[in-house]
């Protein structure tokens, strides 16, 4: 397993509608990661955030083309957000979560 965080080579983070009560962020994560084993830390205090209210997970089976709707398990403490997304067998694929957070 090996823990993802914004700083890893290939993670990349955009708030999408800031300052409107509920941001969006979006956050992706390269090929080398792999869904149901690795996990992603977000820190949610440096997007002006400490709550999490939603989040959307997707990942592509195929570069660039076949996209799945994943499942996930998150935690949030002292404002960092850690997901540990689920999906059938150990596969290593580009993903994005769609985070709701205030």
């Amino acid at each position: 397993m090996t823990a993802f965080t914004e700083a890893t080579a290939g993670v990349k983070s955009a708030l999408v509608a800031p300052n409107t009560g509920v941001t969006l962020l979006s956050v992706s994560v390269p090929a080398t990661f792999v869904f149901g084993t690795d996990t992603l830390a977000v820190d949610l205090t440096a997007h002006g955030a400490k709550n999490l209210r939603g989040i959307w997970g997707f990942s592509e089976t195929t570069d660039g083309s076949i996209v799945i709707v994943t499942t996930q398990t998150t935690s949030v403490t002292a404002g960092t957000l850690t997901i540990t997304p689920d999906c059938s067998g150990s596969t290593t694929n580009k993903g994005t979560f769609l985070l709701l957070i205030n």
